[in-house]
C-alpha cells in the first residue's frame, strides 16, 4: 500500500495518508492542533464560526463509505497512537468504551512482556 505525505501548515513533519485518499491534500492549511490530531478549518455559514475539521475522522468516513456518526458514539482510533498517521491500515471505528479499554490497556509499568500486563 503506497502511503502519501501531506504538509502541515504550522508543523515541520507532514502527515501520513494512504494513497486512496492522498487527494485529500488539495484541502488546504492542514494544521497540527494543540491535541496532537491533524485538522483544518472550515467555516460554518449557518452559525457563521468556524468549526474544526479531522483528516481522521474524514478518512474514516471514506473508508466506511458512509458519514460517521457523531462523537462519542463513533470514535476513529490510531492504532499504533501516532496521530499523524492517518493510513487507513492505521485507523479504526470504535465506541467510547472500546477507545478507553484499549487507552487504559497501555501501562508504563514494564515489568511483564506482555503488553497491558503488570504487577
Amino acid at each position: 500500500m503506497k502511503l502519501h505525505e501531506i504538509p502541515l501548515h504550522n508543523h515541520d513533519q507532514p502527515f501520513i495518508v494512504s494513497q486512496e485518499d492522498a487527494e485529500i491534500r488539495i484541502l488546504l492549511n492542514w494544521r497540527l492542533h494543540r491535541d496532537g490530531y491533524v485538522i483544518r478549518y472550515e467555516q460554518d455559514k449557518e452559525k457563521n464560526r468556524s468549526k474544526v475539521i479531522f483528516a481522521h475522522r474524514i478518512i474514516a468516513s471514506r473508508m466506511l463509505e458512509r458519514p460517521l456518526v457523531s462523537w462519542p458514539n463513533e470514535v476513529v482510533s490510531h492504532i499504533n497512537k501516532n496521530l499523524l498517521d492517518c493510513s487507513r491500515k492505521n485507523l479504526r471505528v470504535v465506541t467510547m468504551g472500546e477507545a478507553a479499554t484499549a487507552r487504559s490497556s497501555l501501562s508504563t509499568n514494564t515489568s511483564s512482556i506482555y503488553r497491558g500486563v503488570s504487577w
